[in-house]
Parts: C-alpha cells; structure tokens; sequence
C-alpha cells in the first residue's frame, strides 16, 4: 500500500492520533462500445475519451472479429490490439467471469501510487475458520488492454495504486521485470490508498484501503490475465494497514486501521470466502506492521497504536504465538519479505525514518545491514529472481521513486525511473 507527502496526523474519534496513510488504485468505469480501427488505426467513437476507459473496435482482415484499445494518458485511443484468440487473449467463462489477456504491454504514463504493508508467498498448510455471512462467488470485470504473449507467472512484481505528492490517492498499476517499469494502463478499483496485497495461486488479490481520509474500504480484488475484478464477496471491515501474506493455500490478514480505531481480529481468504479465525491469543490491536513467510508460518513484526511496537508474532494457521528472541528496535512501517530461507526486514520509522536491514531465520533476528536505501517507512518490497525489490516509500519530508535490489548481502539502487515518487506495497505477480 503507498504515500504522497509525509501522512498528516489524523485524529480519530478514539482520541488518538495516526498517521495518514496512502495507496494506489484503478479507474473502474469503462465504456465499451465499437469503432473500426482496422488494428492499426485508433478512431475512437466516443464523445470524449476517458483516460483509462476501454472501447472494442473492428479488426482489419479477421473476419469480423474485434479488439480493444484503451484511452491513453493524454486523452487520446491507443491503435486496436487484435490478436489470435488464446489463453493469453480469449475471453472464458466460470466463476470468476474474468477476460483473461496477457499484460498490456503499453508503458509510459507516470501518476502517482502508494501502499502500505509487505507481501511474500511461502508454501505451507492452511486452516479453517467460520466463513462471514454474504453472496459469494460472482465477480465483476473491468476492462483492459489484451495482448498477445502470456504473462509467465512470478517474473514480476506488481504496484497498484496509492498516494504520492500531494496526498493524492491514485489508480495505477505497474509491473516490473527487474530492470524495466511497465504501466499496464488497465482499469480496475477506485483510486485509494493503504490497500493490502498478497499473490495467491498466480493472482493478485487486492483488499481494502482509504479514499481520502475517511472513507475505508473493504472490497476484494483479484489481478488476472492482465485485468482486474471484483469479487463480491463480504468479509473483513475496511481498513488500511493490516498484515497481509500467502501461506500455503491460503491469505491471512491481521489487524489495521479502521473507521472506529485500531483492531486486533485475524481472517482468511481461500480464493473464494473470507472466514474470519478467533484465535485464544494474539497480538494487541495495532497497524503498520512488516509481515513475511517462513516455515509455515506468518511473521509479524512491530507496528503501531499510539507508540511504535516491538515485538515478534508468529501465526502457524490456527493459532499466534509471541516469540522470546531478541528483536530490532520498535518502529512502524517497515517492510519484510521472504528471500531463501529467511525474512528480510528494512526500515521503518521510530522517532526518525530508519535504513537498517534485519533477517530473520526462524527463531532469531540478526543485522545484516545499516547502509543500502535511505531512511524510510511503508516502503514496498517483494521477491523477483532470486533478489528482493524495494521500491519508493515516505522518507520524513516527501515520497520516494527510487528502486533497489537486496541480492542477500548488499543493497543496489537499480533505476530512478518509473511510477511516481510514493510510499507502496508490492507483490509477486
């Protein structure tokens, strides 16, 4: 999930003050109607072209059958995309009801997007729980830009979304193969901040977040095939800064920031429910932890109420327990993710924004490195190619755009270019 400027104090109705928090997100309208654009040409039918919104139109030369093509950042239709219909192209049918295409492969526009939280996936078992009460199973569909190769799962990382100068929250989504920033220009949840994201059997899934300062949200996303779409689905209340992972076969979310004040409650979702879980233990209500996988269970560290947390939490699937080793100092708005056999951990903030690395090998921390990145909190960070990728956060003064790579001994700034400055959340995609 992700920032513009340095969170604004924010004073709840629970008389306590938190930081605001951002992220980015998706337009979600789009306008399907049909123009003949021969599959070179762009020649839009619309009255105005919407950034963001998608119309098909007329494929020269393949008997009738039709493309997409999306309104570009500078308001203007970019050439139909037609191809050879394929599981990287068509469009299927079944419970998800998704359109799945490959990634959009158009790039360049650059707006701003912001996270909170870490992701990492870990093969592990699951559990069970008692399934919240709602419809369940349907799922709604936003448009996006088709292509012709098939996206080959894990060989990026993606940013969705956020807040960045300005306190803007955005609608954005980006991918990254380790050396080069795409913007899919695809359309999908309303513009928000502090979303949670976890990667689950090859897909994105996007919960929550904040529209402005007040309005939290508790919808669900899944990212496929180059589109998003809703799953209507009720479960946990909107919130931002939970603890989001992948163990096993399962999500687990913790805790965060909702409208009425910091929470302490933990949930599953297994691709189709959300089921909340009542554990006998676990830790105190809080937001802006770090959390990773590893060894089938759920790390989480530090976070935050009215003062930054320092403690180690492991979640097994059915139940916390609270570790006795030694732990990094209490900060808020660090970032963790699983590399090889151990938890890397970066940053955060205390009383200043820090730049230290820790990791975590199951039962003990160990400092691994004090320089790397500047200082900085709600960073996002996932793994691609045997590295971990580090993009953006809020630094004390201002957001961000920096990316970098942790190879297990030393940080490397890789470019400065891509999305906007912002603080973000990342995830294998």
């Amino acid at each position: 999930m992700l920032y513009g400027r340095r969170p604004t104090p924010t004073f709840l109705s629970t008389g306590v003050f938190m930081r605001k928090k951002l992220v980015f997100a998706l337009l979600s309208t789009g306008i399907a109607v049909f123009a003949s654009c021969g599959g070179s040409t762009s020649t839009p039918v619309n009255a105005t072209c919407v950034t963001g919104t998608t119309q098909h139109c007329a494929c020269a030369g393949t008997s009738g059958d039709t493309g997409t093509q999306i309104c570009s950042a500078t308001g203007v239709f970019l050439p139909c995309s037609c191809g050879v219909a394929s599981s990287s192209g068509s469009t299927t049918s079944g419970e998800s009801g998704h359109t799945s295409s490959g990634h959009a492969g158009t790039t360049t526009a650059t707006k701003s997007s912001d996270s909170v939280g870490s992701t990492s996936v870990e093969s592990s078992k699951g559990s069970t729980g008692k399934t919240s009460s709602g419809s369940h199973g349907s799922t709604t569909t936003s448009g996006a830009t088709s292509s012709s190769s098939a996206h080959v799962p894990g060989s990026t990382v993606l940013l969705f979304g956020g807040s960045g100068a300005g306190s803007t929250d955005n609608d954005d989504t980006w991918t990254f193969d380790g050396t080069t920033w795409t913007n899919l220009m695809v359309a999908g949840p309303t513009a928000r901040c502090c979303e949670m994201l976890a990667t689950l059997n090859g897909q994105v899934v996007l919960f929550g977040g904040r529209t402005g300062a007040t309005s939290y949200l508790a919808d669900t996303w899944v990212f496929a095939g180059g589109a998003w779409s809703q799953k209507m689905v009720t479960g946990p209340s909107g919130r931002i800064g939970a603890a989001m992972v992948t163990v096993g076969d399962k999500v687990y979310l913790f805790g965060g920031l909702t409208a009425t004040g910091v929470v302490a409650d933990t949930w599953q979702w297994d691709g189709t429910v959300w089921s909340e879980i009542t554990p006998t233990t676990a830790p105190t209500a809080r937001q802006g932890m770090a959390s990773a996988a590893l060894g089938g269970n759920m790390l989480l560290f530090g976070g935050y109420d009215t003062t930054p947390d320092g403690d180690t939490w492991l979640w097994s699937g059915s139940a916390w327990t609270m570790s006795t080793a030694a732990s990094p100092p209490a900060r808020k708005g660090a970032t963790a993710a699983t590399l090889g056999s151990s938890v890397v951990l970066f940053g955060g903030e205390s009383s200043a924004p820090l730049g230290d690395t820790w990791g975590w090998n199951g039962s003990a921390w160990s400092s691994l490195a004090t320089t790397g990145p500047s200082g900085r909190e709600y960073a996002g960070i996932a793994p691609l190619n045997g590295k971990l990728i580090l993009f953006g956060g809020y630094a004390g003064t201002a957001p961000l755009g920096d990316t970098w790579a942790w190879d297990g001994t030393a940080w490397t700034m890789v470019t400065t270019t891509g999305p906007s400055a912002r603080t973000g959340a990342l995830t294998p995609y």
